[in-house]
């Protein structure tokens, strides 16, 4: 079934979504099921998703087999992902998946993803792993921690740093006129950011 929104999505006077198209199948228990979402952003930029997967639910327990996901942006960059998940209520949910970013404007990175459930100590977190000729990423993501933090940014909360755990290092990393060499970034509970770099603007 496919839902169209011309219109888009917006936050008050600001558009944030415009071209929205939705296209689903229908759901159903053992049966392959895709949906597709194309949308536009503010700045003009085109993004499309695509899932396909085989739901199945047993004794309260959703496992989604089969699972690939595709995300792009053409011709700025392509990534696809395959693997597993499950979901079993609230924020126990779980999922491993890897796979492939390609890249206009550089080499492709090799991707891991895995989500973890949230226990009595620690809450959900998201692992993402991107490994390329001159990047690595690997980091630890709270979901519901970085939307409170982002929430709390919007509306124009004191500046503090994202609940983010891990490592990222890039050779060098450009950000619009900015160029960056030797970037060095490591997150952990006790120190909760540290970053090295040395920048210039061309």
């Amino acid at each position: 079934m496919r839902y169209p929104l011309p219109y888009g999505f917006a936050r008050g006077n600001q558009l944030l979504l415009s071209d929205v198209d939705i296209d689903a199948g229908r759901l159903a228990n053992g049966l392959p099921f895709a949906v597709a979402l194309a949308a536009t952003t503010a700045e003009g930029t085109s993004y499309a998703l695509e899932l396909e997967t085989t739901p199945s639910l047993s004794r309260g327990v959703l496992t989604l087999e089969d699972v690939e996901v595709g995300l792009s942006s053409e011709p700025r960059f392509a990534a696809t992902l395959r693997g597993d998940a499950t979901w079993r209520g609230g924020a126990d949910v779980g999922a491993s998946l890897s796979g492939k970013v390609t890249r206009k404007a550089g080499a492709p990175y090799s991707v891991v993803l895995n989500v973890t459930p949230a226990n009595q100590q620690d809450p959900l977190y998201v692992a993402l792993r991107l490994d390329g000729e001159n990047e690595r990423t690997d980091i630890r993501i709270p979901p519901i921690g970085f939307t409170e933090w982002w929430g709390g940014i919007q509306a124009g909360g004191p500046p503090t740093l994202p609940p983010v755990l891990g490592a990222i290092e890039a050779k060098t990393l450009d950000i619009g006129n900015v160029h960056v060499k030797g970037l060095r970034i490591r997150a952990t509970p006790q120190v909760p950011a540290a970053a090295t770099s040395t920048a210039s603007a061309p």
